[in-house]
């Protein structure tokens, strides 16, 4: 494959990758949201489709849009000291955030409420839960402010 072609598919991997995490990271927000002002068994009918996708999906699409991206801009910027340059790495060093906020934050919540539903039910189990739930969605809203930023730098970096 030829470095023409690389680039080719490296763009299309990081766009695709992109919309899958973005999407996926906007249907857990609006998910939580529908989960907070409904039943207790019902939060943890939607909390548990979350957690059941979410290590599944998020890792695989995040991963993949920062890798194209990163060979991307290594390829294609290594020396472009230009205005849209920067915004591109802006919104670049949004995304690793986005990543970042998204693993530490919301998959440790996400995972340790599967452990919470997977488990019999115990005392003070969903006051746990509750707080968990509370942390995964403010994690999760940050990591969808963090890649609408970064999409939205990434998307008018090449006019500036």
């Amino acid at each position: 494959m030829d470095h023409y072609n690389l680039i080719i598919a490296a763009r299309a991997l990081h766009v695709v990758g992109g919309v899958f995490w973005a999407g996926f990271v906007l249907t857990i927000v609006l998910l939580m949201a529908i989960a907070a002002g409904r039943s207790p068994q019902d939060r943890r009918s939607l909390r548990s489709l979350v957690t059941s996708l979410a290590p599944r999906v998020m890792p695989f699409a995040g991963g993949i849009t920062l890798l194209s991206g990163i060979y991307l801009f290594a390829v294609l910027h290594d020396s472009d000291r230009s205005f849209g340059a920067y915004v591109l790495g802006f919104g670049a060093l949004a995304a690793i955030a986005a990543s970042v906020a998204g693993s530490a934050g919301a998959g440790r919540a996400a995972r340790q409420l599967a452990l919470i539903d997977a488990a019999p039910e115990q005392p003070g189990a969903a006051a746990e839960a509750a707080r968990l739930e509370h942390r995964l969605t403010a994690a999760a809203r940050l990591s969808a402010v963090l890649i609408v930023i970064s999409a939205a730098a990434m998307g008018v970096a090449r006019y500036l």
